[in-house]
């Protein structure tokens, strides 16, 4: 019959230790068949790691090294790494959580109803202080939008 406790580390079995990772670029990957690519690698660590930002942005720079052909990259991926480690987890996986939703749904799309004349022009936007994301819709006409594209040429 399974302890309740572990001897070692005395947590218990049904409990799962909280989880800390980052995501850090590492740039000139090459692959076996000699193509180069540009990545990112994920590092997990835990409390039975070794539990602490500064080890977790030093695997992250050391994982990036190994792997990198840039001679910069484990630099930059422990800088990344302790920014991570520092800011809030919550807020890192709402923006996880917000960049996989993008991946699926367009940012913006617009179309154009010939009867009316009239744009209507459907985009994303995040609240800035629960970072949960809503749909817009704004409509317009032939001559704002044609501001519009003359701003953005400007």
């Amino acid at each position: 019959m399974p302890q309740a406790y572990s001897d070692r580390n005395h947590l218990k079995k049904s409990e799962t230790p909280p989880l800390t990772s980052v995501e850090v670029d590492t740039p000139g990957i090459t692959l076996r068949d000699g193509r180069r690519i540009n990545a990112k690698a994920v590092i997990v660590d835990g409390a039975l790691g070794y539990g602490d930002a500064k080890s977790l942005a030093l695997m992250a720079g050391d994982v990036a090294d190994r792997r990198s052909s840039d001679t910069r990259a484990g630099e930059r991926a422990y800088e990344s790494a302790r920014d991570q480690s520092d800011s809030d987890p919550r807020r890192r996986a709402i923006q996880r959580r917000n960049d996989r939703i993008k991946a699926k749904i367009p940012a913006a799309s617009m179309s154009y109803d010939e009867g009316t004349g009239i744009w209507q022009i459907d985009y994303m936007v995040e609240d800035p202080i629960t970072g949960l994301l809503s749909m817009k819709t704004r409509y317009r006409t032939d001559r704002q939008v044609g501001e519009m594209w003359a701003q953005m040429q400007g």
